[in-house]
């Protein structure tokens, strides 16, 4: 696919074709996919490679909300 809008068309066809009950799961992982590139955008992090707190705070202050407690939390095999 050659561009932004060929993209858009081809993840529009796909979610009409999906249930109701798909459409917020689709959603959780839209924004996974999200954080996952906000995060590769936000600061490279400490030359070595290992993650420091000062790095791990500024990726959490990047994040709009924990997707991930969400999930668990809504996962029907946990307690």
């Amino acid at each position: 696919m050659d561009n932004k809008e060929t993209y858009e068309k081809q993840i529009t066809n796909e979610l009409r074709t999906l249930p109701q009950a798909a459409l917020a799961e689709v959603l959780r992982l839209v924004a996974v996919v999200r954080e996952k590139y906000r995060a590769r955008t936000a600061s490279a992090g400490p030359a070595n490679g290992l993650a420091t707190h000062q790095h791990t705070r500024q990726l959490l202050a990047s994040s709009k909300g924990n997707w991930a407690q969400g999930l668990i939390g809504e996962r029907e095999d946990r307690l």
